[in-house]
């Protein structure tokens, strides 16, 4: 359906009309049903892979080759991985010398950076069932049923999003051994290139200037290492000494193109001004020393390892920082309990840290941006290391853990932990600019359980189960804001975010809420519908009560099966994907509800007393702005769209064969093997949108906001080994 009420009956209009609030499609002539999914495809990967050994004494020569080719689950979508990887062993005085060099290159084509894959989805899921989007251009223009949205074939069509990147790692690694003690140090160099293209098309809907960049980053990044290990097998203790070098040089260019007339003349043929120029080294050394010691004592067997770091950066004001990390294991000996082994462990560690020279991720853009422009979204900013962070992120973290098992049949491992984080950073936007800024301290603290390698049943030379169980279970608080807001939001886009705010899990996500009462009644306007409160409020909480995996490996004869389990209980997800669909009249919610009469909204009128006048949800009697749903805006209520996002899937299971071939000695081939394999093959989740485990613009921080999310994607394959 598509249209609106006119003269007191639902009409269809047919486009630019942006809703579907018309008469039934079956009583209308000449219309045809039109699938909004067929923007979809069945995506193809192939891995092909070589790998070539030789071995002679203390001489190894290793080569290795993997190419990884895509077809995304949107026709234009492509990529393409070559991976080139060699090492050589050889001896040299006295000790061995190990290299290696690797080089990968890829290229991605429409990668849909930002919002452009989730702007196919909602311009595809907002069209009407029987516009048809295979007609593109009209009029100089893009053929779409609204100006509110675009047409979703236009946009892969005339998408010239491009990502190209190249890396270069080389090495050298060296160590002898002279009395008690080892020496040796290693060399790495590492080159990082990216070209990547992205932005809107011209002739976009709401769009009045286009805007397409052109992003270049190279790093250069060199570390050193000296080594030094004393191994006197006579005492109970052995001492590490490292002192490690690393230098990183980054450069940035970037470049805005904007002028376009046409989509004849994108990307190429705009007017351009440089955004940035950006170059940046740090420089960090850490001298760190090790004392690993080991005793028994009676029945007890003791071993402490304790590592202490300084650390140099010039790029902190702090200069000088320092890192801890105590590891104390306590094992009671097997003669006392039989084959019972029970063990305790202490860790603690101190750490301090800084971002990166500069983010590569650039979705911290739409935290000032409003979700009802959501189609006209660009990501120009970036996010450099700057004089703003006087501090570094200060983590202190405990751990205390109880091992037991019984030998040969169950371990478990029951670990209660505490992280305090002082001086966290996040994006702020300041002076037309992004910095990082120190904004909160923050806690959390759980327990983890994990039951592994339990094949009591049945064991034998042709029988093997092993499995783990794994219980996660985490709370976390922020204790305290430190640029004197009241909220800090550290992903999403105005309206809708998640934040650090005192008292509050990290996280809380914020939006629009009913207008309430003191005692939490919403409050119903004399029309007979809800109003709405002008401050934006604590909305949901996305962190779960618990998580839960268990992965299995069952080998029977030449057979293998594995398959893995995953248990997400609680936590809460914003769906902002409904909201819009029931604002266009595209949801099943709205499409089941939209004759609804007589409908008394639970709250109470401004003098106190229970509401008790009747509405229509949708009434052609009256403009579309009353409708129930639209009388909200685009983006609706947001604590209206909140939902659990528990969920229970079988997150990947495969069966494999393999077979020695050496018995044959007409065949070049020495071993053998085949299997299929397939992921997410089964989902259970009383979520209304697509899967509550995808994050906002791709992005895992962004978990708890759906806004036009990509779906989850089933993965079937098969794979083939063979060895010479």
């Amino acid at each position: 359906m598509q249209g609106r009420p006119d003269n007191g009956v639902y009409t269809h209009f047919g486009p630019p009309e942006p809703f579907s609030w018309g008469p039934d499609i079956s009583s209308l002539n000449g219309l045809t049903n039109f699938n909004p999914n067929r923007i979809f495809q069945k995506g193809n990967s192939f891995k092909t892979g070589l790998n070539a050994a030789f071995e002679k004494g203390s001489n190894f020569f290793n080569f290795n080759y993997l190419n990884q080719y895509e077809e995304g689950l949107m026709s234009p979508i492509k990529s393409n991985t070559n991976h080139f990887k060699f090492n050589y062993n050889f001896p040299v005085w006295g000790g061995v010398m190990k290299t290696n060099a690797s080089f990968t290159l890829s290229k991605d084509e429409m990668p849909l950076a930002g919002n452009n894959y989730m702007n196919v989805l909602y311009a595809a899921w907002n069209s009407p069932f029987h516009f048809d989007t295979s007609q593109l251009l009209d009029n100089d223009g893009q053929n779409t049923a609204s100006q509110m949205y675009n047409n979703p074939e236009f946009l892969l069509k005339y998408n010239r999003d491009l990502r190209k990147e190249s890396q270069i790692n080389v090495g050298t690694d060296y160590s002898i051994g002279l009395d008690n003690w080892t020496i040796g140090g290693n060399l790495s160099y590492n080159y990082f290139k990216q070209n990547f293209n992205y932005g809107q098309i011209p002739m976009m809907v709401q769009v009045t200037d286009p805007e397409f960049f052109e992003r270049y980053f190279s790093q250069h990044f060199l570390n050193m290492k000296l080594h030094a290990e004393l191994n006197n097998y006579k005492r109970p203790y052995r001492i590490f000494f490292d002192w490690v070098h690393q230098l990183e040089s980054i450069r940035l260019d970037k470049t805005r193109f904007f002028g376009y007339t046409s989509p004849e003349n994108f990307p190429s043929g705009g007017q351009s001004t440089k955004m940035y120029d950006f170059k940046k080294q740090r420089y960090t050394s850490v001298l760190s020393g090790r004392i690993e010691y080991k005793a028994d004592l009676d029945a007890l067997a003791l071993t402490d390892n304790l590592t202490q770091s300084l650390i140099y950066t010039n790029t902190n004001q702090q200069s000088f920082s320092y890192q801890m990390n105590n590891r104390l294991l306590l094992e009671l000996e097997n003669y006392v309990l039989g084959d019972l082994d029970l063990s305790f462990e202490l860790n603690n560690e101190m750490n301090f840290s800084e971002p990166d020279l500069l983010s590569r991720n650039l979705n911290f853009n739409s935290l000032n941006q409003d979700l009802s422009n959501f189609t006209v979204y660009a990501e120009p900013y970036e996010l450099l290391l700057n004089k703003n962070l006087k501090n570094m992120r200060e983590s202190k973290n405990t751990e205390v853990a109880l091992n037991a098992g019984v030998h040969g049949i169950f371990s478990l491992r029951f670990a209660y932990f505490y992280e305090k984080v002082n001086n966290a950073f996040a994006p702020v936007f300041k002076s037309d600019e992004f910095v990082w800024e120190n904004v909160a301290d923050y806690h959390q603290q759980g327990f983890d359980i994990t039951l592994t390698k339990a094949y009591w049943f049945l064991r034998s030379n042709n029988f093997n189960w092993d499995f783990n169980l794994n219980f996660h279970f985490y709370k976390s608080k922020t204790d305290k804001i430190l640029n004197d807001q009241s909220r800090v939001p550290f992903f999403g886009f105005n309206e809708i975010s998640k934040n650090y705010i005192e008292a509050q899990p990290v996280g809380v996500i914020v939006g629009s809420d009913y207008l309430r009462n003191e005692n939490g009644q919403i409050l119903i306007g004399d029309d007979g519908f809800p109003l709405v409160d002008n401050n934006l409020k604590v909305i949901a909480d996305p962190n779960p009560d618990f998580t839960m995996n268990w992965f299995n490996s069952i080998k029977v004869h030449n057979f293998s099966l594995s398959f893995n389990f995953e248990w997400q209980k609680g936590g809460q997800i914003w769906n902002g994907t409904q909201n819009a669909l029931n604002f266009f009249g595209r949801s099943m919610l709205s499409a089941d509800l939209r004759d609804v009469t007589g409908f008394v909204f639970e709250g109470v009128n401004t003098s106190g007393q229970p509401n008790t006048i009747p509405i229509d949800f949708s009434n052609p009697a009256y403009d579309i702005s009353e409708n129930r749903w639209v009388r909200y805006g685009l983006t609706g209520v947001a604590s209206e769209a909140v939902e659990s996002a528990s969920y229970i899937r079988l997150q990947q299971v495969s069966l494999n064969y393999q077979t020695k071939l050496r018995k044959y000695h007409y065949s070049a081939v020495t071993q053998f093997s085949i299997g299929v394999f397939a992921r997410n093959l089964w989902v259970s989740s009383k979520y209304s949108g697509v899967f509550p485990g995808n994050g906002l613009l791709g992005n895992p921080t962004g978990i708890g906001l759906d806004y036009y999310n990509f779906p989850l994607t089933r993965v079937y394959g098969i794979s083939l080994n063979l060895k010479f």
